[in-house]
């Protein structure tokens, strides 16, 4: 049960994903069938597990017949990526070797820190979120480590990734495909939380 390995859940695409759901839930019901008898907390994890990857995979693999879903998908994949990749650039200064990289990062680090979950909200709420993080980096002391740390490609990055979001949920046939997309990354982010305490559990026993 302990050679579960740590990796970055939330950056695997959909149906990666629920490959990993299933391989964890096979590999545990083969390897540990005396254990899932004998630990009802940890049969009921599995058993969440379970229901919820059929529920997630039926609706990712299903799509409803609207043209709009797979666009605004992939277009919230896109503002996603581009977000978490502010992160990802923000963190390599996190051991920088000049002064000024370093006063800029410290100083950005709390912006960060406050925005960071903003991929996780459903559409409607991550635009306007996305929009307060964007405001926040105009201001200062932010707008000048942005600059210090050569990180305006990526923030016009976002910019734009949100804008382009926007512009196509303003289609009136992005209605209905807006609520499939958000129920996806509800389910989504429900499997994430729990599949996270499933391996914190697991470590812990």
């Amino acid at each position: 049960m302990k050679e579960i390995q740590s990796i970055h859940v939330s950056h695997l695409q959909n149906m990666e994903f629920v490959t990993l759901m299933r391989e964890t839930i096979s590999d545990t019901e083969k390897n540990s069938a005396a254990l899932l008898t004998e630990n009802a907390p940890l049969k009921r994890m599995i058993d969440e597990l379970k229901a919820e990857t059929d529920v997630f995979e039926t609706a990712t693999k299903n799509p409803s017949a609207n043209p709009m879903s797979k666009e605004l998908t992939e277009l919230d994949r896109l503002r996603d990526t581009a977000f978490r990749r502010f992160g990802r650039h923000l963190a390599f200064f996190e051991l920088a070797e000049t002064d000024t990289e370093t006063r800029a990062y410290t100083a950005l680090e709390p912006l960060w820190k406050k925005h960071r979950d903003t991929p996780g909200l459903n559409q409607k709420q991550q635009t306007g979120a996305t929009d307060n993080f964007l405001n926040d980096t105009e201001k200062s002391p932010f707008a000048e480590a942005i600059i210090a740390l050569g990180m305006q490609p990526a923030i016009e990055s976002i910019r734009l990734t949100n804008n382009n979001y926007r512009t196509a949920h303003e289609d009136r046939r992005a209605q209905a495909a807006e609520e499939e997309v958000g129920r996806s990354k509800e389910l989504r982010r429900s499997l994430n939380e729990k599949y996270g305490f499933f391996c914190n559990y697991v470590w812990t026993m």
